[in-house]
């Protein structure tokens, strides 16, 4: 998750969860602005045919990719256009400062604008956390909301990205690593990342896939999706 541009992050199915987080699929592409730019026009173009390249190369449906918008106020001209020369509906969802991107005209992604300066709800609070102007009293803040939200699980990799594009407003303010149990993570997705590629060399092949399973460590239907 970069700053200013899209972050692919690829989660486990979302639980069922009385927040947000039940919008996010197994793989997201999550768009966000600092408080200084502005989602425009262009940016939506450029998450778009994103989407469509990251759906060819990793063989994947429309269903299975979800897309977030973050601006920290309304993007009105990307609104205006949207809804009067593109034809989409923009629909608030019950959550104040979500509203989700939809078409009945042609197939399109699942979307959701997030609108950080609207957002109220207590349990939609984490969605604050994804900008790239973090001080170290944020860090920590997020951190430990994280620890305790009942979708820590899901949220992992989202959480760790923002730290990473954090890195350098974190550096300034002397908080040089992020507190252990993100580093925790990271370390997982190191292990993760190995037993994937094993497992593609090995489908490569041609071995059987529950054979795969079993040397990597993975699930079968991790197998199956690699």
């Amino acid at each position: 998750m970069n700053k200013n541009s899209d972050g692919i992050k690829e989660n486990k199915q979302a639980p069922k969860s009385r927040n947000n987080a039940s919008f996010f699929k197994r793989h997201n592409i999550i768009e966000f602005k600092s408080p200084k730019y502005i989602l425009n026009i262009q940016a939506f173009h450029r998450v778009m045919g994103y989407f469509h390249f990251y759906l060819a190369q990793n063989k994947l449906k429309f269903d299975d990719v979800a897309i977030t918008f973050v601006s920290v106020n309304a993007p009105k001209k990307l609104l205006n256009y949207l809804e009067n020369e593109q034809k989409y509906k923009i629909v608030p969802a019950e959550q104040s400062g979500i509203y989700y991107i939809t078409s009945e005209s042609v197939q399109s992604p699942k979307m959701q604008l997030v609108i950080s300066s609207q957002l109220s709800a207590k349990d939609a609070e984490w969605l604050r956390a994804i900008r790239d102007d973090w001080t170290a009293k944020d860090g920590i803040k997020y951190a430990e909301e994280f620890e305790q939200s009942v979708d820590r699980e899901y949220l992992e990799e989202i959480i760790f990205g923002l730290f990473s594009a954090n890195e350098k407003s974190l550096e300034e303010e002397n908080m040089v690593k992020p507190p252990p149990r993100i580093i925790s993570i990271a370390d997982k997705w190191v292990v993760k990342a190995k037993q994937i590629e094993i497992a593609r060399n090995m489908k490569s092949e041609g071995t059987d896939l529950h054979f795969i399973a079993r040397v990597t460590g993975l699930t079968f239907d991790e197998v199956l999706n690699v």
